[in-house]
């Protein structure tokens, strides 16, 4: 049998006990690895692998890194989705009788971590777990550096749309608590890190009690499902087995559900880069980018978590677009909010780490300014008519019991370390005052005394010193060693001085460093009564933050709404959405040399269901449909929007297919993520949906791709009857508004100069004569002799084309054939023009509007 050494004995002991996690085992003023756990992380964190001896032949592989510089290295290990176990010393070293006693005090998993340096300050940081039970699922998410807690549940639902709920999170870590082989294969192929709890057999868990034990002095369990309780029981089972302490700042459950709000799943959040874009995966060109004029890292978070889940409740949303219209009327309130906020820290963080023990003074000065701040934006928005700042305006509670006395306890600019003093005013504590002034009174008697000594001595290089290994010294050069009274003692001898004491100078130095030693133990005693305090009231704290991240969201839509000139929308139950002079709200902020196209937008549930779309790359096809999207996003989280006006119906989810999203990385080419996404809308639209469809159908054959794309618009005209916008290229589906009495053609107009193609990038009636690839081409670049070559084949190929276009027909219809006359069809053409000119509102039109109508009526008449 292998013999170790006591320390190695007891590192492979604990060892043992987590063996799905690195083990940070401390050693002194370092954090030492051994065996394999070394190897692996001496190569992520790129540091030295050494060896030791552990009382073997062979040394063993150790790594460490300083305890100091914890924070650094952690952050490089989870972000490669490694578990690490902190192991501390539980004993003083020189106090310990043998090996120092050790256990570990914590484990930072992905979705467990504290650290400031890992965390975003606009960004949640969840973890997940689901739950099945019966017919039922449960879902619970939550922060644990904000003490939010989410849970809801969904009854006869499939493992996808659970998928969906869960990623409205987008969880670091997902807590598997049962074996089942679908859910497992749905999140590996998300990449979130997950965690098999079901395979830790060391411990006996008891979720329902856990539950139990935690909230029943807190809120009213009754009200919650089975299954809700569950999954939190579950979660905080885990974040205790990982946090070894008690979360007491998770005080409130949030219970929601989930068909109150709009679901976006994350194809939509992609595509219609709502929170990153999808090139550069950075927050500017975003969504999130335009509106975020928050000046808290509370706000800020709320406000994404605002964009990611639109409301589906109108009362709400008229609540939130009330106050943002208030705000937004009164420049004079509504600068002196910004201002205030300017002041307010991350209170929910600071709560967080108080709950955890690990906040400083600076922490607990910060909540204190913050705090101060509370009462002056009562003050301001004391006033406001809308009901939601009238409800945050009660939240905003007094606290003034706990601020006074943090305010005078508290220096300005406390030290970061709990343990170097300076944290607390003078005036506070009268004991502490008699400590300072004791070494005060020390340090004052040392600093006459190099005056005092250079005069006795005559020596004018003497000086008085003091580390914190040796303590005070008089220190005299090397030169002048032969004018040392004798009285003085040496203490230590350097390369050209020599440093000295005196029985009066180490009477003084013990004076001052058992007074200091006093000091910093009873600043540390008073420090930690004060966070107590602040902990007692960290309900009303939680709220307060809550109400404050509130005003902080609806300044900042209202700050953008006056910035860019939005309105007001209006909402309608008649399954109407009517936009006029809509714009997009990103793309018209990044034109610089260009101004941005406005286009109106129809879609209701009698005639104009489904847009199809036609018209040439670069036109504005995609811009326009995700226009629509995001209009009706920023509207159901209560924003103004970018149109002359818009009069909207809620809608329950959006589905979105633009642009090719290759899954490469999994296999997946263009057109099987075509046919997923476009399954997932088919499957789970309603008619209150909103549905995004571009060019499906491009990723296999003509022929194929044209029937998948007719038989698709097929179904959702027949059966869905959710509103949908379907851009195509090909223009043979154009037909089909003959016989879907819904669907409306419409085109991406240009106009031809020159020989030159102008995009317009209006959005109107009509299907599109031209595709105008060739001149896509050329625009892009493409060498002169194949864009000459392809005009040449063109036109050839039109020629030649001996190939009669049938007319597409509706499956019900494929078996009669419906010819018109010449006669009929130039009726009809006349017939057309005439209707056209007469609704046509000469006195509104802009010359760039008369020029698209006559060239779409010359078209017309030339074909």
């Amino acid at each position: 049998m292998v013999k170790y050494t006591p320390m190695i004995e007891q590192y492979l002991h604990i060892k043992n006990q987590y063996q799905d996690c690195i083990l940070f085992f401390r050693l002194g003023d370092f954090y030492e690895m051994f065996f394999e756990d070394a190897k692996i992380t001496s190569q992520i964190l790129n540091i030295a692998l050494t060896g030791r001896d552990a009382g073997q032949a062979d040394r063993i592989p150790m790594c460490g890194i300083p305890y100091h510089a914890l924070d650094n290295y952690l952050s490089k290990l989870v972000e490669k989705g490694l578990k690490v176990a902190i192991c501390e010393q539980l004993e003083n070293p020189t106090e310990a009788k043998g090996v120092v006693k050790r256990d570990v005090v914590r484990i930072i998993t992905p979705g467990t971590v504290m650290e400031e340096k890992m965390l975003q300050d606009k960004n949640n940081h969840f973890i997940s777990c689901m739950i099945q039970h019966q017919d039922s699922y449960g879902l619970a998410a939550a922060d644990i550096t904000t003490g939010d807690l989410f849970v809801c549940s969904l009854d006869n639902s499939t493992l996808k749309r659970v998928m969906d709920e869960m990623m409205s999170f987008a969880p670091k870590e997902v807590i598997i608590i049962e074996e089942n082989k679908e859910w497992e294969k749905l999140l590996e192929d998300t990449s979130i890190y997950t965690t098999q709890l079901y395979k830790n057999t060391n411990k006996c868990f008891q979720p329902l009690q856990t539950f139990i034990q935690h909230f029943q002095e807190r809120i009213n369990i009754h009200l919650f499902h089975e299954v809700e309780k569950l999954a939190v029981g579950w979660l905080l089972e885990y974040i205790y087995l990982t946090q070894k302490r008690d979360c007491q700042h998770f005080n409130q459950i949030q219970r929601y559900i989930p068909n109150d709000k709009m679901l976006l799943d994350g194809n939509a959040k992609r595509n219609l880069e709502l929170i990153e874009t999808i090139r550069t995966k950075e927050k500017k060109g975003s969504l999130l980018w335009i509106l975020d004029k928050t000046h808290t890292s509370i706000g800020g978070r709320m406000l994404r978590s605002w964009v990611e889940n639109p409301l589906q409740s109108l009362s709400h949303i008229e609540s939130r677009l009330d106050a943002v219209e208030e705000l937004s009327n009164n420049y004079c309130l509504l600068s002196e909010i910004k201002d205030q906020l300017k002041n307010v820290y991350d209170i929910e963080r600071i709560m967080g780490k108080l709950a955890y023990g690990n906040a400083n003074a600076r922490d607990l000065a910060a909540l204190s300014k913050s705090l101060l701040i509370v009462p002056m934006v009562k003050n301001t928005i004391y006033h406001c008519e809308a009901k939601l700042l009238k409800d945050m305006n009660e939240k905003l509670i007094d606290i003034s019991a706990l601020t006074d006395i943090l305010e005078k306890a508290l220096t300005e600019e406390p030290p970061i370390s709990v343990k170097d003093g300076g944290m607390i005013r003078e005036g506070y504590y009268e004991l502490l005052d008699q400590y300072k002034n004791t070494s005060k009174i020390g340090k004052d008697w040392i600093l006459n005394l190099e005056k005092e000594e250079r005069d006795k001595t005559n020596i004018k290089s003497l000086k008085v010193g003091y580390n914190k290994v040796f303590g005070y010294y008089i220190e005299v050069t090397k030169s002048n060693i032969t004018s040392v009274p004798d009285y003085y003692e040496r203490k230590q001898t350097l390369a050209n001085a020599e440093r000295y004491i005196t029985p009066e100078l180490k009477e003084q130095e013990d004076l001052i460093l058992k007074a200091e030693e006093r000091l910093i133990d009873l600043e540390y005693q008073i420090f930690t009564e004060l966070r107590l305090l602040a902990i007692e009231y960290l309900p009303q704290i939680q709220t307060i933050a809550k109400a404050i991240a509130t005003i902080d969201v609806l300044q900042s839509l209202a700050f953008v709404r006056l910035e860019n000139q939005y309105i007001k929308p209006s909402f309608n139950t008649d399954g109407l959405l009517e936009i006029t002079q809509g714009r997009h709200p990103v793309v018209e902020k990044v034109l610089k040399n260009e101004q941005y196209v406005a286009n109106d937008v129809l879609l209701n549930s009698a005639d104009h269901q489904i847009q199809l779309i036609t018209g040439p790359n670069m036109a504005g096809k995609s811009t326009y449909m995700r226009q629509v999207a995001l209009i009706v996003i920023m509207a159901q989280i209560g924003s103004f929007v970018p149109a002359e006006s818009a009069n909207l119906s809620i809608v329950d989810r959006i589905f979105t297919r633009i642009g090719a999203s290759d899954d490469l990385a999994s296999g997946q080419s263009t057109f099987m993520v075509e046919m997923v996404e476009a399954k997932d809308a088919i499957n789970e639209a309603t008619n209150r949906s909103l549905i995004l469809l571009d060019e499906i159908g491009r990723g296999t054959s003509t022929y194929d791709g044209m029937a998948l794309a007719h038989s698709l618009i097929e179904y959702i005209h027949n059966h869905i009857h959710a509103k949908t916008l379907f851009s195509t290229h090909y223009h043979e589906l154009t037909s089909l508004e003959n016989s879907l009495v819904k669907l409306k053609n419409y085109h991406a107009s240009c106009m031809e100069k020159d020989n030159k193609v102008i995009f317009l990038r209006r959005i109107i009636r009509g299907k599109a004569d031209k595709s105008y690839g060739i001149h896509v081409a050329e625009i892009a670049g493409m060498p002169k002799g194949v864009i000459d070559r392809a005009k040449y084949l063109l036109q050839d190929y039109e020629s030649n084309d001996v190939k009669h276009e049938a007319e597409i027909k509706p499956t019900e219809e494929r078996t009669s054939s419906m010819q018109l006359s010449f006669l009929d069809s130039h009726t009809n053409l006349y017939l057309d023009i005439i209707e056209t000119l007469q609704k046509a509102d000469i006195h509104r039109m802009t010359p760039l509007d008369a020029l698209n109508l006559l060239h779409g009526l010359q078209t017309k008449i030339k074909n």
